[in-house]
């Protein structure tokens, strides 16, 4: 019962510090249901690297 009080107390401590039922600014959600691996990864690369692109490596 106490590591159950202390995860719940843990949770409602997270939860005054993010939101996780809202993403945060710039974060990207990808639906993966109907893509495989690869094209999942191959979403997420372009993603990263029209970021580093829009900003540059240094």
């Amino acid at each position: 019962e106490a590591v159950s009080d202390q995860v719940i107390r843990r949770d409602q401590d997270d939860s005054t510090v993010s939101n996780f039922s809202e993403a945060a600014d710039g974060v990207h959600h990808i639906d993966s249901t109907a893509i495989d691996l690869p094209e999942t990864v191959a979403l997420v690369l372009g993603l990263v690297q029209a970021r580093v692109g829009a900003r540059g490596l240094g």
